[in-house]
């Protein structure tokens, strides 16, 4: 009865369907005989809950396996199974839904479904492709000729080249301007807390983008984290993830929270800029030992330079490494 339960009651009944899976790994076959009525037929209404609970239930019990190249027999063998999470691994990114991306995402993070990781990664990957290619507005002509002529962006490519490009301007103010400006970063000889920071560089920033690109901060991303900036425009959605020279992860978040947790993100194809806050020679808010034992740098561009010698040929073709001068002039 608790297989019918999946399909019949399954949003009352989740708990007690989960403990009669747990019990043996072959109720798989009744989970699959109420999911499915034969091989040949497609899923029976299944929601997006009911394929993230196939996956998370079975996939380490049932790892991946392929039909022998000889003859076989019945169709309870362990292919069989791999073959019926797979295909709820498929029914996943046929979904060009927003819920479906953060399913596939939860499901890459699973460890009960390390086993198929690569292949829900594979199958995440089209399905992004399938939102933007549903969700894509066709620009109008005169965001065409806005493009053109320097204007608004017509793809993430684009917005990470404005965003970059507002970046360096506000670096030429923060450096050279006539307001000491460097000085919104600073509580009289100590940097600001790295939020603040962030609030005060988004500041700036908003002055050098063209107003129709919304700049966002503390933005949901994937598994319900927080990117804390976000350049968005015409379905595009450029993350930027943002630390102080102090921070223990300095070294390591270009990779460790922008790309794999945040580039993912279906607006982003695998974009994003990694921003530190360069402030000097400070006290109590130095750079943390480089991993590798390096010489520490003693120039904002020798700090960016040992950021991207971290980051391997394919990161780099995808995330850029900013690292914005706010010492004291």
């Amino acid at each position: 009865m608790d297989g019918a339960l999946f399909l019949i009651d399954f949003q009352h009944s989740a708990d007690q369907v989960a403990a009669f899976c747990a019990e043996d790994p072959a109720h798989l076959w009744a989970i699959r005989a109420v999911s499915r009525s034969d091989s040949s037929d497609g899923w029976k209404s299944l929601s997006l809950r009911h394929l993230e609970f196939v996956v998370d239930q079975f996939a380490e019990c049932w790892p991946p396996e392929h039909h022998p190249s000889g003859g076989w027999s019945g169709d309870e063998n362990p292919w069989d199974a791999a073959e019926f999470i797979r295909a709820a691994i498929g029914a996943l990114g046929a979904d060009n839904s927003g819920a479906a991306s953060e399913v596939l995402n939860r499901l890459a993070d699973n460890p009960r479904a390390a086993a198929y990781r690569d292949e829900i990664k594979h199958v995440r990957a089209r399905q992004q492709r399938l939102r933007r290619d549903t969700e894509y507005r066709p620009p109008s002509f005169t965001e065409v000729k806005a493009v053109l002529t320097g204007g608004l962006p017509g793809n993430v490519d684009d917005l990470k080249a404005a965003t970059l490009d507002a970046l360096e301007r506000v670096q030429t103010y923060v450096q050279q301007g006539d307001t000491r400006a460097w000085e919104a970063y600073w509580t009289g000889s100590s940097p600001k807390d790295e939020n603040t920071c962030r609030d005060r560089l988004l500041d700036a920033l908003r002055g050098y983008m063209p107003t129709a690109i919304a700049l966002i901060p503390e933005t949901r991303m994937p598994n319900a984290k927080r990117a804390d900036l976000v350049a968005l425009y015409n379905g595009n959605g450029l993350p930027m993830e943002i630390k102080g020279q102090w921070h223990s992860d300095v070294w390591d978040a270009s990779t460790v929270q922008l790309i794999e947790k945040y580039t993912n993100d279906w607006r982003a194809d695998g974009r994003g800029i990694y921003i530190v806050l360069w402030f000097g020679h400070v006290p109590g808010k130095m750079l943390p030992k480089h991993p590798e034992g390096r010489s520490l740098p003693s120039t904002s561009e020798q700090l960016r330079l040992m950021l991207i010698d971290r980051l391997d040929p394919a990161e780099l073709a995808r995330v850029d490494v900013f690292v914005l001068d706010v010492s004291r002039s």
